[in-house]
């Protein structure tokens, strides 16, 4: 009689261990759905490009700059 109440709290060892691991993956797998959602909703990327106007090359810092603005 005793090996059957061993495999039963065995049993019912295994079955308290896989509900605690089931919640705890549950839980854990919640949070980054949330930080992706808070992320797109407050970051939307504009899909039009800026019109920067026309652009020079500054030869002390290397790189192009906007030039003056135009007038039409």
């Amino acid at each position: 009689m005793p090996p059957v109440l061993l495999a039963l709290a065995a049993a019912a060892g295994f079955i308290a261990a896989a509900r605690v691991i089931a919640l705890v993956m549950d839980g854990s797998g919640q949070e980054p759905r949330r930080a992706e959602d808070d992320r797109t909703t407050r970051a939307a990327p504009s899909d039009a490009a800026r019109d920067l106007g026309r652009l020079e090359w500054d030869e002390t810092t290397g790189v192009y700059k906007p030039g003056p603005p135009q007038t039409h």
